[in-house]
This record gives structure tokens, sequence and C-alpha cells, in this order.
């Protein structure tokens, strides 16, 4: 959790605290409680604060690529002057090799004209029917995809987010809580179906007693869906290397 700045030029009202003088702060809390209760925390939460996926986007809408590649070859060049530092030298090392990665990676993402909150999935792509079917065996046997079970877990706890925000400031409802429990919920879901590793937490059918396969673990592996269907055929090429995800 931190504080966010200012996102889509939209101001934050905490950034606006050290403006004031010492004898105005009993005003500023007068605004600022009725503010964060009630019906108007989620517009606060949304505008003030962040937590997870969204606290790391915002940080990457404010980050400027070139300045940062600036102040990388300004902090390169004071390594260099210190590199004949033989206590220092190892930090020194790792610390120059950080920067070369950031460099890199920094100018990469200039070159491909990327900008760095595109890396946080605001969307989530659903797979077309046919990489997800569903088998009827019988009258009352139905095989699906592990994907379906994945999907349907990721709908069922977004709709109740949905209604959390519907019914926040009732009596149900506890100030922050409540939708930071179904968002922590939501994103579960989420990373269950993109890589079930991710959470620590592997979603399990109970039926035939084994983990849901996610995406990573449909594409990853000598097994996986490049390797042993679209790589397995005759080819003009050599793909020797294992996918890893």
């Amino acid at each position: 959790l931190f504080l966010a700045r200012p996102a889509a030029n939209k101001p934050t009202i905490l950034r606006f605290r050290g403006l004031l003088q010492h004898g105005e702060i009993t005003s500023w809390m007068e605004i600022l409680v009725p503010y964060i209760s009630g019906w108007n925390f989620v517009e606060f939460q949304e505008r003030e604060l962040a937590t997870g996926g969204t606290s790391i986007q915002k940080q990457l809408i404010g980050l400027n690529l070139r300045a940062l590649l600036n102040h990388s070859y300004i902090e390169w060049r004071k390594l260099l002057k210190n590199h004949r530092i033989q206590k220092r030298k190892n930090k020194i090392e790792k610390r120059k090799n950080f920067l070369v990665k950031r460099i890199k990676f920094a100018k990469y993402l200039i070159q491909a004209k990327i900008n760095p909150e595109w890396m946080v999935l605001c969307l989530l792509p659903v797979l077309p029917p046919e990489l997800r079917p569903i088998f009827v065996l019988g009258e009352q046997v139905v095989v699906e995809s592990d994907f379906n079970k994945l999907y349907q877990k990721v709908i069922l706890r977004n709709k109740n987010l949905q209604n959390s925000f519907e019914i926040q400031g009732g009596p149900f409802y506890s100030t922050g809580d409540f939708l930071t429990l179904q968002k922590r919920l939501l994103q579960e879901a989420v990373d269950a179906l993109l890589d079930s590793g991710k959470s620590g937490q592997l979603r399990k059918d109970h039926f035939r007693n084994r983990p849901y396969k996610s995406f990573s673990d449909v594409i990853a592996g000598k097994e996986g869906r490049f390797r042993a269907n679209l790589l397995g055929k005759r080819v003009d090429y050599s793909a020797r290397s294992v996918i890893v995800v």
C-alpha cells in the first residue's frame, strides 16, 4: 500500500498536506475524515491509495524513461571513478551490471515506443471455445477444459467485486477492508489462470485429484503446445530450446 502519485493528470489530496500551515491542520482533518468515510471511500481509494497491480501501474505511469536513462548514465560514470576501491569492488560490479540491464531495457522500450504501464494487464484475454472445449459423455457426465473452471472462478470473483461497489456504505460494509479482500481474491483467481504457481496455492480438480493447468503449464516445457503441437512437425528451421514461461 502506498500513496499514489498524480496519475493521468489527477491531483491527489494527500499530497497537499505539506502545503498547509500548522494552524490549518484542524481544517485539513475536517476535510479528510468525511472524504475517506462512507460513500466517498471508493473514490478516495481509487485516487489516493493503490494496492496490487494498480500500485505498480500508477508508478509506471509516472516513469520517465529518458530521465531514467540520463540518471543511469550519470551513476555509471560515478561508479567508474570508484572502481579501484577494492573493498567495494564486488558491490560496484553488481550495481554496474544492474545499470547495464536497466539501460538496455529502457532503450528497447523507447525504440519500440512501448509505454511501461502497458506491462500491467488491464484486460484479461479469453481463449476461443476451440481451445477450451466441453465434451458431453452420456447423460450426466461432462468433461471440460481446465481453462473453463479457472475462467469461471475469475468471473464469479469479478462479479463479487462489482457487487461490493454497489453495497459499499451499507451495514455489512467495512471501510476499505471488504473491497481490498475482494480485489485480492480476484487477483488470486487471475494468477491461477495465468500461472498457477505464482500464488503458492494450487487450485485442484477434486474429481480427478490433480491441479488445474494454467496458461504457463500448457505453454511451457517439451510437452507444451509450442513444442508438442506447433514445432512437432517437419520444418525448415531448428527449435531445440525448451519453452520457459
